[in-house]
């Protein structure tokens, strides 16, 4: 997508200044694209905006139910993480039984030091879909518990995950 790659180039030659710039000049048709828009919003958030990625995020998720959105989301950082919960929270019905979804929660969950609830949304998101970078994330929980030998087991099978995983999709 051309406007993705000018977006990215942007971001890599000139920062996230010319990166708002380009996007106000992305035509209407174009920026209500959700390939584009979560580009945008990674970039935003890799940039450190993460209150304007928040809103962006916010919108896409409530309107499209899009899960790359919802990914993205649970990487946003604020200064009201409370905020974050509540709205993740209120999606549970639209996302049931949800890999991503409990993935999303278990983050936001650990930063709102919601250590216990935070376990049993990463546990939910792996009986689901075992994917390495959740295995991290119950890792830091059990860390936060004190429960180390729980926290060594999840890196080990988050590495072990993610070696057996195929590089290429066949």
């Amino acid at each position: 997508m051309a406007w993705q790659n000018i977006l990215i180039k942007e971001a890599t030659t000139s920062g996230i200044e010319a990166v708002h710039l380009t996007w106000m000049s992305v035509p209407k048709n174009f920026s209500k694209n959700v390939v584009l828009i979560v580009s945008y919003a990674e970039l935003l958030i890799r940039h450190g905006s993460h209150l304007e990625a928040e809103k962006m995020l916010n919108t896409n998720i409530r309107k499209l139910q899009d899960e790359k959105s919802l990914y993205l989301y649970g990487k946003v950082l604020l200064d009201d993480p409370i905020k974050q919960l509540a709205f993740v929270e209120s999606l549970h019905k639209t996302f049931p039984d949800n890999a991503i979804y409990n993935l999303t929660l278990g983050r936001i969950c650990l930063s709102n030091k919601l250590w216990g609830k935070a376990r049993t949304a990463l546990e939910e998101s792996l009986a689901l879909n075992p994917a390495a970078e959740t295995y991290q994330e119950l890792a830091r929980a059990f860390e936060a518990l004190g429960e180390m030998d729980a926290a060594k087991k999840c890196y080990r099978e988050g590495l072990a995950e993610s070696i057996n995983k195929p590089a290429v999709s066949v």
